[in-house]
């Protein structure tokens, strides 16, 4: 279920920029403040769900940005979003609280406009690093079908001095223009910043939207609009539009290129191949539909090849860094699919039939959020 996470609000004032400078430092604890330039300046604060307020000057009126974490308004942390309108609308009245008092105007929910809002998911995974070749295929899937100037994007990795081997962590990926997507182990994050330790695997993705970028998806960038269904609603078709054919693709591509590379092996072979070429096997029953297609054997020696490929996909997976899972990845590609983007997607493979996905229309009607 979609929730929130990080947002910065604007709204606007006739009080002097400075006087609200001052409103800020006297009803908050300063941490540091940062000056660009004459009239715009950032004061970071010493508060539970505060992070920072922006002060702008636009000579005959102020912009006044407050940058928050809605769950950390409820909670010490922000593992578990705010996933309930209630809850939403609550903390932005909390804001426009703060910032009538500050300004010494009335200000009210149809008064603000999102600077940044970040939507999140999240589902548990058990060990994270079992969501590697899933990371690495939707990553592939992002690079090959969304291309333009400025783009930013990486991938995210780290070392397990216990296990000698290197894991994926996540990645960043800005699909267009003020729509930035991170999916990214949220318990390695959290343990690293904090004493009391999760355990298991937890795996979130953000879509981080600008001003510019929830105009292009909702028309709109006011949070009194911005309702949790209508966020999820529209994420969920723009999904739909851009991502499923590029995952049917994709798919298609890795066992063409399996296909290719396998075509008139040598038994002997087979096992040293299996390894070489996982990086284009999401799961091991995609390299065993490779293996049936250019395959001109009788079944008993099919079924011996496709145990080769299991053994040896297994005992790489025992060894190979980053650290990975070769099998039932076709299960946890849907469950992403279904959870992070939002789309209800059917992988089909027989060995006998091929290949083929099949998206389902999601029904919103139900998913809670009140």
């Amino acid at each position: 279920m979609i929730g929130l996470d990080r947002a910065s609000i604007w709204a606007v004032t006739k009080m002097d920029s400075d006087m609200v400078v001052a409103s800020i430092l006297r009803d908050f604890k300063l941490e540091n403040s940062e000056k660009f330039k004459r009239g715009d300046e950032i004061i970071r604060v010493d508060h539970k769900w505060i992070n920072h307020f922006r002060v702008v000057d636009r000579f005959v009126k102020t912009r006044i940005m407050i940058d928050f974490n809605y769950p950390r308004y409820y909670r010490d942390d922000n593992i578990e979003p705010v996933k309930k309108n209630i809850e939403k609308e609550e903390v932005e009245k909390a804001v426009c609280l703060i910032l009538s008092k500050l300004t010494g105007d009335e200000i009210t929910r149809s008064d603000l406009e999102y600077g940044n809002l970040e939507l999140c998911m999240q589902f548990y995974v058990g060990a994270f690093y079992k969501m590697h070749n899933i990371l690495i295929f939707i990553y592939k899937m992002l690079h090959k079908n969304f291309k333009f100037l400025g783009q930013k994007r990486c991938f995210y990795g780290d070392y397990s001095s216990k296990m000698d081997r290197f894991y994926s962590t996540g990645f960043a990926f800005e699909l267009i223009k003020g729509l930035n997507f991170k999916v990214y182990s949220k318990l390695h994050e959290h343990n690293k910043k904090n004493t009391d330790k999760e355990v298991g695997g937890r795996l979130r993705g953000e879509w981080s939207l600008t001003k510019g970028g929830l105009r292009s998806l909702y028309s709109t960038s006011k949070p009194c609009d911005l309702t949790l269904d209508y966020l999820s609603s529209e994420l969920q078709n723009f999904n739909g539009a851009k991502l499923f054919d590029a995952l049917s693709q994709e798919l298609h591509n890795d066992l063409s290129y399996l296909e290719k590379k396998l075509k008139g092996f040598n038994p002997r072979d087979l096992k040293s191949l299996a390894k070489d070429y996982q990086e284009w096997a999401l799961d091991d029953r995609v390299m065993n539909l490779a293996i049936t297609s250019v395959s001109h054997v009788s079944t008993r020696q099919i079924k011996r090849y496709r145990e080769t490929i299991r053994e040896s996909l297994l005992e790489s997976q025992q060894l190979s860094s980053p650290m990975r899972d070769n099998f039932n990845n076709i299960e946890r590609l849907e469950e992403f699919c279904r959870e992070i983007l939002l789309l209800e997607i059917e992988i089909r493979l027989k060995y006998t039939q091929g290949l083929s996905l099949i998206l389902h229309k999601r029904c919103l009607k139900d998913v809670g959020f009140l």
